[in-house]
């Protein structure tokens, strides 16, 4: 499934949720990004993306956040230009970018694949709820912004093992109806789907956009 992709990214549309006769459908990133201008995804501007050499503001983290140690998903948060990091994990992704300088245009062209690859489900699939796996940090757009664009009524559960990251999830991004965030690992399929939080948002029994990342 993943030959021809050009992002670490996947989105996968389970349109049977029958255990042994699930039928689904891979959302190539060929197909997704054709056609789609410099600076937009899937027609939505990129905006708020900066230079990840400008100057930030001084740090303040909320109390449960551990701003000693560098951590992954705010460092990819600051390669995409976000502005949930802090100078800890700032310094580890200069580190980075000194050994890989593509590491900036690959994490925002990953981040446009999800966003177009969920919205293009959306309009043409007519897929209108959706779990995202290692959603990370909230960035703009958000799975959610993107699909309801399409569909104002899409309903969307993010999903992360990393505490900082359904932190950040759940105070920016799970508000209102049909959004839910919650902690959980990917490799126990079995806990993501009995999880009380994704029960609250999503309908097993319907089709369900499940982005991989």
């Amino acid at each position: 499934m993943r030959r021809g992709l050009h992002c670490s990214s996947c989105l996968l549309v389970i349109t049977s949720a029958s255990a042994g006769s699930a039928a689904a459908i891979a959302i190539n990133a060929d197909l997704v990004l054709q056609d789609v201008a410099p600076g937009t995804v899937a027609g939505y501007e990129l905006r708020g993306v900066r230079p990840v050499s400008e100057s930030r503001a001084p740090d303040s983290p909320p109390p449960e956040i551990d701003t000693t140690r560098p951590n992954i998903a705010r460092v990819y948060d600051y390669l995409l230009g976000g502005k949930d990091n802090f100078t800890v994990d700032r310094k580890l992704a200069g580190q980075l970018l000194s050994v890989n300088p593509g590491m900036e245009q690959w994490a925002r062209s990953n981040r446009a694949f999800v966003v177009a690859a969920a919205a293009r489900a959306a309009r043409e699939g007519g897929i209108a709820q959706f779990l995202d796996l290692g959603a990370g940090l909230p960035t703009y757009p958000a799975v959610h912004e993107a699909v309801r664009k399409v569909n104002p009524a899409a309903r969307v559960a993010y999903v992360d093992f990393d505490p900082v990251a359904v932190v950040h999830s759940r105070a920016l991004l799970a508000k209102g109806d049909g959004l839910a965030a919650f902690q959980a690992d990917l490799t126990d399929p079995e806990a993501v789907l009995a999880d009380p939080d994704l029960a609250k948002v999503l309908d097993l029994t319907q089709p369900v956009g499940v982005v991989k990342k």
